[in-house]
């Protein structure tokens, strides 16, 4: 009585390594009576020793072992970092041959996550013989900055792990010598990728909005592997069912523990691939052209701070730079590690940091979001991303509004629009930003043109009637009525008719909105149904709005030359659900999915009256309650 039972991992076997070289089945073990597993970590002193057989570290083998261990263990059984110290026995001592490769060491395995939260419960010391005072306080300092604050949310793709594919991944995969799901996620972390931790599948399947890696996909039932892919996020695949394994290992088969597994793996322009598509999902990354060796892993805590461990893999100093996509007030270090002062750079849309890290070592960045996790979008949020858009944007044609007028011109005039998927706000500002391009001033008044440049289909005047009910629709959310009110007047006065349109107008733009608008007077329980849908189809349909730029490969932000949809409109009426009173006011009838744990929708002028609409599921968010609100002139509902 009063004893607790855990079983030792054994210098970290993942589940699959595990099972298929040791015959140990980790889920069998979580139906015995123990109460938990300690993970022995023991990177550092594998390096120290010259145990380490592979081209990847030690601790990226480690990180992704932690993160399949999670999600395979999933909350049944207690698990607990044994940090390999000192060992007077074996003859070892991290702490003073080398202290960097220790705090690495806690601070990889501590920001690891699964379903958002920590893997790892706690932590003790192996061993502690012959460690001073001073040593401890040291170790003490060392494990409060690893295990600072509760994740709530994490950046990057997390690596999905299903029962039934883990189980075809051990019958099929032996056979064949390929690598693993653990093998091949340690090689992807080794180069870069950054990976928000593990998810299980049926979490993966209730929010559609977090973005997806899915290793082996091959080995995942057809029926999971549709569901997962069926979301409005990005989803990376990766491994066996979707690359070619030409890589065979360089020793001979049979090789003693120390040694891997025998595993065919992709070639490096796979494993390129994939690295770029992981961290294009992920709001906090390399930036670009980052040094090799740059290893990050980020979560937001429970105090609404952005945590950042970044990690050199390198045995030499690097400096390099983390690009995050949100605004910072500021960057501190949670260690005394890093070897040149932080740097925090503001950008178009986020902020850069810089941090120059000492050799196989680490530090946690405790980063200050501008405005707090609760803060609503702001005149902030347009300028940085105008600011992104212009940057990207060659100016060619004469307009009324230039690119570097467009902010201050056009910081008042759109509501204000947040949510969890990134692809669908940058593209809604992205088509205010077009928007802006095609509002000219005439002497007559503004008009809308229907293409930039001017093309034989418009006429002179650079109109075409057949586009106006598709400007107007888009147009009506705009602050100042003046626009839309001069446009109607001057088409009204027009002379001439306009030819026929040489092409369709946008026919996704049309059919999203004939679906919110059929679903308007709807019960709840077929809005909520369709919901979902709707949002994929809008994430996809913003999916399409970015080109390769021939001069450097860089994905940006682009349109055809003709304003023939309404993505703005789509996303305010339609995600937002906002229909206009005849009489004034506004009713809100939302189709943004309830898998979205928020949105909102700000400074939405309707009829000279300002309103604000967000939806917090939690109301942890914004921190104003739970549910849908409401707040306008005339005070606040919760309909």
């Amino acid at each position: 009585e009063g004893y607790k039972t855990y079983l030792n991992t054994v210098w970290t076997r993942d589940p699959y390594e595990a099972l298929v070289r040791y015959g140990m089945d980790y889920d069998a073990l979580c139906d015995t009576d123990i109460d938990g597993f300690i993970c022995e970590s023991s990177a550092s002193v594998l390096e120290l020793e010259g145990w380490n057989k592979t081209e990847e570290k030690t601790l990226d083998k480690s990180v992704a072992m932690l993160t399949r261990m999670g999600t395979c263990i999933r909350g049944r059984k207690r698990l607990l970092l044994l940090h390999c110290i000192k060992d007077g026995n074996e003859q070892y001592n991290a702490l003073r041959h080398s202290p960097t490769r220790m705090t690495a060491e806690a601070m990889a395995a501590a920001t690891v996550t699964w379903n958002g939260k920590r893997v790892l419960e706690g932590e003790m010391a192996c061993l502690a013989d012959g460690i001073g005072k001073e040593e401890w306080r040291q170790i003490d300092a060392l494990w409060d900055a690893a295990f600072v604050s509760s994740p709530v949310a994490c950046a990057g793709c997390r690596v999905v792990w299903s029962d039934k594919a883990f189980r075809r991944e051990c019958e099929t995969l032996p056979g064949k010598e390929l690598a693993s799901t653990c093998t091949l996620l340690a090689k992807l972390v080794r180069k870069g990728a950054v990976v928000g931790g593990g998810i299980t599948l049926e979490n993966a399947l209730a929010d559609k909005t977090i973005p997806l890696l899915i290793v082996n996909p091959g080995c995942f039932p057809s029926e999971e592997f549709s569901a997962l892919t069926n979301r409005c996020a990005p989803v990376v695949t990766f491994g066996y069912g979707h690359d070619a394994f030409d890589v065979a290992p360089t020793f001979p088969r049979d090789r003693y523990w120390p040694w891997p597994m025998y595993e065919s793996v992709p070639d490096e322009a796979a494993f390129a691939k994939a690295v770029k598509a992981v961290n294009a999902a992920s709001g906090v990354r390399p930036a670009k052209n980052a040094p090799d060796g740059l290893a990050l892993t980020s979560f937001t805590g429970s105090d609404g701070n952005i945590y950042i461990m970044a990690r050199n893999d390198s045995d030499i100093y690097l400096t390099g730079a983390i690009k995050v996509e949100k605004g910072l007030v500021r960057a501190d270090p949670l260690a005394l590690d890093a070897s040149a002062p932080v740097s925090l750079v503001p950008d178009e849309v986020g902020a850069t940091i810089q941090v120059k890290l000492p050799p196989s070592g680490a530090i946690i960045l405790k980063c200050r979001p501008s405005g707090g996790i609760s803060s609503l979008p702001t005149r902030d949020t347009v300028r940085k991303w105008f600011g992104y858009f212009r940057a990207n944007d060659v100016e060619r044609n004469p307009k009324t509004i230039w690119n570097y007028r467009a902010y201050q011109r056009f910081k008042d005039e759109i509501p204000l629009f947040d949510c969890p998927d990134r692809e669908i706000v940058r593209t809604y500002y992205y088509r205010w930003w077009t928007f802006r391009k095609h509002l000219r001033r005439t002497d007559a008044g503004w008009v809308v043109e229907a293409s930039m440049p001017k093309v034989d289909w418009t006429g002179a005047d650079g109109l075409h009637s057949a586009l106006m009910p598709i400007h107007l629709r888009e147009g009506r959310w705009l602050k100042s009525s003046v626009f839309m009110d001069d446009y109607i007047r001057v088409m009204r006065n027009r002379k001439f008719a306009d030819v026929p349109l040489p092409f369709k107008p946008c026919l996704e733009s049309a059919s999203l909105t004939d679906v919110y608008e059929s679903l308007r007077n709807a019960s709840s329980s077929t809005r909520e149904a369709a919901a979902a849908d709707f949002a994929r189809r809008l994430h996809d349909y913003a999916a399409s709005h970015v080109r390769i730029r021939a001069k450097d490969g860089e994905t940006v932000p682009w349109t055809n030359d003709k304003l023939d949809s309404t993505f703005c409109d789509l996303v305010i009426a339609g995600l937002c659900g906002i229909t206009c009173r005849n009489g004034g006011g506004i009713d809100v009838c939302p189709l943004a999915p309830k898998t979205w744990g928020w949105w909102c929708l700000d400074n939405l002028n309707v009829g000279g009256r300002r309103y604000l609409v967000l939806y917090d599921r939690d109301g942890t968010h914004f921190n104003q309650g739970q549910g849908l609100l409401i707040v306008g002139p005339d005070g606040i509902s919760r309909p």
